[in-house]
């Protein structure tokens, strides 16, 4: 158990290191659609970096769930029987890798600020433990926060026993 709980707290510090440094690069080389639009405010280019990484996460995502071959490696992330915070960490370490080479080339594509990238890295993974986590919100504000995230409730499924699980 513990060394699961180091490698979880090796990857979940090196890899957005790793994420943050091709920002860097991108930012020094002049690469990415947001260096080629020319100068914009360093607080905009942060906010429409996150988004664009989110949105390129979620195509990911999205990829993971639809191509067979990457279905077989993301699936291990859906076996977890008990749904819970854990979850949103739990990944096979093929979809790890697989996800920083995409996150690297959306960076390198998009040209986010490094600062854009560290935040995103924080909110991805903050969110992913939040939309897994064993727990209910009062209705109304799930309602309120699904409009920007994705809650708990939101990402739960119900399989044919009645188990709640979560996509």
């Amino acid at each position: 158990m513990t060394l699961v709980v180091l490698n979880t707290l090796v990857i979940r510090m090196v890899l957005p290191l790793t994420a943050v440094g091709m920002a860097v690069i991108a930012e020094q080389r002049g690469w990415g659609l947001l260096h080629a639009v020319g100068p914009i405010p360093a607080l905009l280019a942060v906010a429409v970096g996150i988004v664009l990484l989110d949105f390129a996460i979620y195509l990911q995502h999205v990829l993971f769930h639809a191509v067979p071959v990457l279905w077989r490696v993301h699936r291990v992330h859906h076996a977890d029987i008990d749904v819970d915070v854990t979850t949103g960490s739990r990944f096979h370490p093929i979809e790890i890798f697989l996800s920083m080479l995409i996150k690297l080339a959306a960076i390198s594509t998009l040209g986010p600020p490094p600062m854009a990238v560290l935040l995103f890295e924080a909110l991805l993974n903050a969110g992913s433990l939040f939309n897994h986590a064993n727990l209910r919100l009062p209705l109304g504000l799930d309602r309120v926060l699904r409009l920007v995230v994705v809650t708990p409730d939101m990402h739960r499924v119900i399989t044919r026993r009645g188990v709640s699980r979560r996509t």
